[in-house]
């Protein structure tokens, strides 16, 4: 037989076990539910398909470390842009819990929400929101002046030039939006996401309007931004073609049944 003593070390060997995977743990989402219906005054920050038609999310659990690179996949309409818009605190859960680099985001306001997405996260959205009236220069320079939690700095003009020239936009800081081609407003919208150098990035299909060169481009760029801020990174994709680069892959309709982490899908091996 064990005698107390062994149990007893056996339940703090596990307990430190627990500690540490939490400690490395970014992400941590528990025992979420959502539904459009019941949050309707928060869903016009997004434009996920499910907003007028009473959908319902669930969670049980889903980890994510930092610095991992995580491709979420599945059928159009199953919730992912719901997924990252509750990560990015753009939606307020019903009940569960949302820790973000152990802040409690499902506890915080709506304005410390948005504090917490300026500070910590860049936002690739599907339809780019970029704002019509600014030229490029002026919507990659947006997150430092919107907010308090950034400033407008010598540092961040730096920034700025940095990443435009990185993805090919430089030629454009001076152009109105209207005057830009699909793919170029795409590179705005990443370009937005990364110049506050964020330590997580949101996609909703980042590549979708893309070329392969410029697809495979783009993609570089943000795993070596996530690599350079041991940032975590989760894409939304449909390109299969893709997923064998990200650290983990997670299929949605795991969710949409409430099931948890046990059916994500490992890939093993360097990046392309």
């Amino acid at each position: 037989m064990v005698g107390s003593q062994g149990v007893s070390e056996a339940a703090n060997e596990r307990t430190v076990a627990t500690e540490v995977r939490e400690r490395e743990s970014f992400i941590e989402l528990r025992s979420l539910r959502f539904a459009y219906d019941a949050s309707r005054s928060s869903s016009r920050a997004t434009t996920d398909v499910h907003a007028d038609r009473g959908f319902h999310f669930a969670c049980e659990r889903l980890s994510i470390r930092r610095g991992e690179t995580v491709a979420i996949v599945g059928p159009s309409g199953g919730g992912k842009t719901t997924l990252l818009s509750l990560i990015a605190g753009l939606l307020s859960p019903m009940s569960g819990e949302i820790r973000i680099g152990g802040e409690r985001l499902d506890k915080l306001d709506d304005a410390g929400r948005r504090a917490f997405r300026i500070r910590q996260v860049g936002f690739i959205f599907q339809d780019f929101q970029l704002l019509d009236y600014l030229n490029v220069r002026e919507n990659l320079s947006l997150p430092f002046r919107i907010h308090p939690a950034q400033r407008w700095s010598a540092d961040a003009a730096t920034e700025v030039q940095q990443v435009a020239r990185r993805l090919g936009i430089e030629p454009f800081l001076d152009r109105r939006i209207q005057r830009l081609s699909q793919g170029e407003r795409q590179r705005v919208a990443i370009g937005r996401a990364l110049v506050t150098r964020p330590s997580l990035i949101l996609g909703d299909e980042p590549t979708g309007n893309l070329d392969v060169a410029t697809r495979d481009q783009v993609l570089e760029l943000l795993f070596e931004q996530a690599s350079q801020l041991v940032a975590t990174l989760l894409i939304v994709t449909h390109d299969r073609e893709l997923l064998d680069r990200f650290d983990r892959v997670v299929d949605i309709r795991e969710f949409s049944t409430g099931l948890g982490l046990d059916s994500t899908e490992e890939h093993e091996g360097a990046r392309r």
